[in-house]
């Protein structure tokens, strides 16, 4: 039973250690960056602005020619888009930069890492599916 106990210690020290050194790589990244958040999450939100951008213009364009599966897959994407944008905008520092602030930012960045990849995840199922929709309509 005590071997448990100290793989158990272990475990945690280690799972400790790790998180400490995301959220220390994090805060060196976030405090340097001039754009005041992680580049990985500057090139999502780019990413995203673009497929929300072209979502739009497909949105317009299906007025035409009135495809309701096609006008909520649009929807859909503006939403989660919206969604994401509010996510990631949670982890930029704003105001004055600072070691602190940009530690709590590392922190918060840390612990949304799922949430943020859940929406990038659906945004790319989003993507396929408009392109094969739009594919298919081609035809």
């Amino acid at each position: 039973m005590e071997a448990w106990v100290i793989v158990q210690c272990v475990s945690s020290v280690v799972q400790l250690l790790e998180f400490s050194a995301k959220c220390i790589s994090k805060t060196n990244e976030i405090h340097q960056s001039a754009d005041d958040a992680l580049e990985s999450n500057v090139a999502i939100e780019a990413a995203a602005s673009h497929l929300n951008q072209l979502a739009t213009e497909v949105d317009v364009a299906v007025t035409t020619i009135s495809d309701p599966t096609l006008h909520e897959l649009c929807e859909n994407v503006t939403k989660t888009c919206r969604e994401l944008f509010d996510a990631l905008e949670k982890l930029k520092v704003t105001g004055a930069k600072s070691r602190w602030k940009s530690l709590r930012k590392a922190i918060r960045s840390v612990w949304s890492e799922g949430k943020v990849a859940h929406l990038e995840h659906r945004l790319d199922n989003f993507r396929a599916e408009l392109n094969l929709h739009i594919t298919a309509r081609l035809r």
